[in-house]
């Protein structure tokens, strides 16, 4: 395989240390009771939330609220300290572990040190080094109109440490709105400590005295996430996201920061609502995978493993993803389906899995805005066949102008099967399912 380089986006180890997701005082307030366990080595540093299982006798691990590491300087970084890292877990008699890497971690440069490891979905990333007319300039007519309501009727207000209650009401008001499930509600005296660290920025809209919706940031190194967003219905209607996630950028431009990673949608569907509203704010795609490390794998078989599909299935209902991108129906049969624009998001999807990359010799997952682009060539000369099982889309033949032709099939669809409606010679040992 060519040689993958650790980190994306041209950030070094040094920097992304820095990222607020990594920092002791973030990880504490976000991890369980049990607390935080990690190792730093030369050019490598790794740390999680230690996590009970059932009685609390045995212990697993998973990622904090946001991205996590591993993260490493070089592949000698990384091959001595994810070492060193499952010897620590298997003294302490730790499972397995979940993790959600990153989005500017290189997956393949860590692939091969993991038990699972899987593409879950693109998310919206924009560059603070762009000037304010560049960044604005990607805003489309409806979030100029949008924003342009917001500021006529809506006040914004920098959010302190007292204003924890604030914060809570805007938040729990989405949640209800979206049913969201029981672990997105948090404890009363989180929104305080969060809104008293340092690294926390949190701003709310009011409309006619009353907070109607809020979003808290947090900020490290140069790196920006939003962390906490929530707002009464009203406030869709007045523009009230709009504001303050402009409020946000604007700041932290200002600050000096780098780079604003906005996270994905709340699926992996290309027409996710909440995707389509970030991806308003800058074209710009990174890659969230997830993975798992297995430590004990007579303890992690006899807990149940990847029970239900998820990686972590015998305790919480944490999806181990796959490289699945729509769930096809046994019984439906298989068609040959003209490819639309919005079919992009499942082929590329099936373009970022680890096992096609590393059997393509590929040092990092595809660009999205050069995969986009050739996308759109390739559909409008009739060089991508797309094969669904019922509505659901099973695999694409793709003919790539610099490396022939490839079958990528969903999981769990046998390659054979899909090529056989093709018609025509089909190269099953290049394909990728």
């Amino acid at each position: 395989m060519t040689d993958s380089p650790t980190l994306l986006w041209g950030v070094s180890a040094e920097q992304l240390f820095q990222d607020v997701l990594f920092n002791p005082d973030y990880l504490a307030l976000h991890a369980g009771v049990r607390g935080v366990d990690s190792l730093a080595l030369p050019g490598f540093r790794h740390a999680t939330g230690i996590c009970a299982v059932g009685d609390g006798a045995v212990e697993d691990l998973e990622t904090p609220w946001g991205y996590g590491g591993p993260v490493a300087a070089d592949a000698g970084a990384m091959d001595a300290g994810m070492a060193a890292w499952r010897a620590q877990q298997r003294e302490r008699g730790r499972v397995a572990e979940f993790v959600r890497l990153h989005p500017f971690i290189n997956p393949m440069a860590v692939a091969s040190h993991f038990d699972m490891l899987a593409f879950d979905r693109p998310t919206v990333v924009l560059d603070l080094s762009q000037s304010l007319d560049v960044r604005r300039s990607f805003y489309n007519r409806s979030a100029r109109r949008s924003l342009k309501k917001a500021e006529e009727c809506l006040t914004v207000r920098q959010l302190g440490p007292d204003d924890g209650a604030v914060l809570q009401d805007c938040y729990e008001a989405g949640l209800k709105w979206n049913d969201a499930a029981e672990r997105y509600w948090l404890e009363p005296a989180f929104y305080g400590r969060l809104l008293a660290a340092p690294w926390c920025m949190a701003w709310a809209v009011e409309f006619e005295g009353r907070a109607v919706a809020a979003l808290a940031i947090v900020r490290g190194g140069g790196f920006v996430h939003t962390h906490l967003a929530g707002n009464y219905p009203e406030a869709r209607d007045l523009g009230a996201a709009y504001i303050l996630h402009q409020t946000a950028i604007d700041a932290c431009a200002q600050l000096g920061d780098r780079w604003f990673h906005f996270g994905g949608g709340r699926s992996r569907l290309s027409d996710d609502v909440l995707l389509q509203f970030k991806a308003k704010f800058s074209p710009l795609r990174a890659h969230y995978y997830v993975g798992g490390l297995i430590f004990d794998r007579d303890a992690y078989a006899k807990l149940g493993g990847a029970s239900g599909g998820m990686f972590l299935g015998y305790r919480s209902p944490i999806t181990a993803a796959s490289n699945t991108v729509t769930d096809p129906t046994p019984d439906a049969p298989l068609s040959v389906v003209a490819v639309a624009e919005d079919h992009l998001f499942d082929l590329f999807g099936l373009a970022c899995d680890p096992a096609r990359l590393a059997r393509r010799a590929l040092a990092a997952p595809p660009d999205w805005s050069a995969f986009s682009d050739q996308f759109e060539r390739l559909r409008r000369d009739g060089a991508i066949t797309m094969v669904c099982r019922g509505n659901s889309v099973a695999g694409f033949l793709v003919v790539w102008p610099e490396a022939g032709s490839e079958l990528l099939c969903v999981a769990g669809e046998e390659p054979h099967g899909v090529a056989s409606v093709l018609g025509g010679a089909v190269d099953i040992a290049g394909s990728t399912k």
